[in-house]
């Protein structure tokens, strides 16, 4: 993947991070979205890449696939961005026509996360979502993390 000098939308950089571990494997991630850019595993005395991706870093910033990318608060599609739940109802920000898919348009793989532990072989990153974040109640504070291990 060319890397060149690619800007997040919020104007920053892309922090990436790269895991590795004695048996070969390789994984490349970065901050926006808690994306997972790259896997590469040992195979016949070569290297593989078995993550589906884009070619450039940068196209992560626009693409629409969710490739890598860590959604949230909500994975799959509400209908019509609407639910209900303990007798109220609650009103979305659609980003799929009239729909809500995979945490709105400012879902979680459209935000910088922060890097709340890393070492040489695990990543643990950390994002807030507060209270009527893309319509959702209740604040809500999420962790991913990567880890290579035997």
């Amino acid at each position: 993947m060319s890397s060149g000098a690619s800007i997040c939308p919020d104007g920053a950089q892309p922090r990436l991070i790269q895991l590795a571990h004695a048996c070969g494997l390789r994984i490349s991630l970065m901050d926006w979205g808690a994306t997972w850019l790259s896997c590469r595993v040992s195979v016949g005395g070569g290297e593989r890449e078995v993550l589906l991706g884009c070619a450039r870093l940068h196209d992560y910033f626009s693409q629409t696939a969710y490739l890598g990318a860590t959604i949230g608060r909500f994975a799959n599609r509400i209908a019509a961005a609407r639910f209900a739940r303990a007798g109220r109802d609650y009103a979305l920000r659609p980003n799929e026509g009239e729909n809500q898919l995979h945490g709105g348009p400012q879902g979680f793989d459209r935000r910088r996360w922060g890097i709340v532990e890393q070492s040489t072989e695990h990543v643990l990153f950390g994002i807030e979502s507060a209270d009527g974040d893309q319509g959702f109640p209740g604040n809500l504070v999420a962790t991913v993390g990567y880890r290579l291990q035997d």
